[in-house]
């Protein structure tokens, strides 16, 4: 049946279901398309072994070239995890000063600018990367569904982001200061 005020012709149940399911082909492609798996993944090997390997090329890292050069690394495992934490180097700046200045200068608005400094993001990112080279993801979170070889946690080790954040919160707190008075 046409509608002439809506100048269509109303969906049938067949066109329906088809439009429904080319949807979800679609949805189903692009999780698909996000699956991976790492270049030096093994099946069925033990977490307990994948992360004394990933220990070994994180502190061959930490003393090549790159960024995490100089970098001290933890790293382990707990309930089909692995965790790593990064110390960095002595003077690198991990927190981003625009981003601690964003905060201090509008406290209530929303946070526009990363967390990070772009050497804390390459640090991160490098044994993320790292990590991820023995591991495989064929998870859906669309519908909460998660197969993977180990859930993964890689950030900096505790206190050193708070106390980075602090020191550079002070110095712009300080200077707001000095320049009223």
């Amino acid at each position: 049946m046409f509608d002439v005020a809506n100048d269509t012709v109303p969906e049938t149940a067949s066109d329906r279901a088809a439009r429904l399911t080319s949807a979800e082909d679609a949805r189903v492609a692009a999780v698909k398309a996000a699956h991976w798996t790492g270049s030096k993944y093994v099946s069925g090997r033990p977490l307990v072994e994948t992360t004394q390997l990933v220990r070994t090329e994180l502190k061959a890292a930490a003393k090549a070239a790159g960024p995490l050069h100089g970098c001290k690394l933890s790293v382990r495992c707990s309930h089909g995890s692995i965790l790593v934490a990064i110390t960095p180097p002595a003077g690198a700046m991990v927190v981003s000063i625009r981003r601690v200045r964003q905060d201090v200068e509008t406290p209530h608005a929303w946070p526009t600018l990363p967390r990070y400094s772009l050497v804390g993001q390459s640090m991160l990112a490098a044994a993320e990367g790292i990590v991820n080279q023995y591991g495989f993801d064929r998870s859906d979170l669309c519908t909460d569904y998660h197969h993977c070889a180990f859930f993964l946690s890689v950030g900096f080790a505790e206190g050193i982001e708070s106390a980075q954040w602090a020191e550079a919160e002070a110095a712009i707190r300080g200077a707001r200061l000095g320049s009223m008075g």
